[in-house]
């Protein structure tokens, strides 16, 4: 009986492995009173990174002091060209109707990472970046603590 769950123990362990190839992960943190509306969080993407097509997960770690369901994002990268940069307005919903939080945490924090649906190539990574702000009407996001961008590899 221990072999057979040990088997499956490591079956198991096996597929998750395989189910992101994760090139880049990083977080930067917002101002300790939230994040402010001219504040531009920016990523250095590693110079080697592998061309191919990829997908962006957008992590945002955040209290329960946070006033919104939805938070809503533009996310901006050089990829194709480092002089050429591409924007796309993202909203990335916090909480459900009732207001109950999306994401996972304890003691307050809460974090949800949520997939972007378009697909994009990096052909240079080069003096490539991304960078993030939010697009929100209020000046001051408090309760946003964190904001993390995963690059996702789809295809070789």
């Amino acid at each position: 009986m221990k072999i057979n769950s040990y088997i499956i123990l490591l079956f198991t362990l096996s597929l998750a492995s395989c189910q992101y190839n994760t090139k880049y992960h990083s977080y930067c943190s917002t101002s300790t009173d939230g994040w402010h509306k001219g504040d531009t969080l920016s990523y250095e993407i590693p110079s080697n990174l592998e061309k191919g097509e990829y997908i962006i997960e957008v992590g945002i770690r955040h209290s329960g002091i946070y006033k919104y369901k939805n938070i809503w994002i533009e996310v901006a990268n050089n990829f194709t060209d480092s002089k050429k940069i591409k924007c796309d307005s993202i909203q990335l919903i916090l909480a459900d109707k009732e207001g109950n939080w999306l994401g996972k945490g304890i003691s307050g924090l809460y974090q949800k990472d949520s997939l972007l649906t378009k697909k994009f190539t990096v052909t240079n990574s080069n003096k490539a970046k991304i960078s993030v702000r939010h697009i929100m009407r209020d000046k001051n996001l408090p309760g946003i603590r964190d904001i993390g961008i995963k690059l996702i590899k789809v295809s070789n």
